[in-house]
């Protein structure tokens, strides 16, 4: 069951990286660090 749920998981890590992206980006460079700042903690590297 734990291995049909990272899936699901990263998806919605995803989504919201691209709500934060859409709301606070103001310039490219907030834009790209925002979601690889999301894939990092969506993969255990961060904690």
């Amino acid at each position: 069951m734990q291995a049909g749920l990272v899936p699901v998981t990263a998806g919605l890590v995803m989504v919201s990286a691209a709500l934060l992206i859409r709301t606070t980006a103001t310039r490219c460079g907030t834009a790209a660090v925002t979601p690889v700042a999301a894939a990092l903690g969506a993969t255990g590297v961060l904690e």
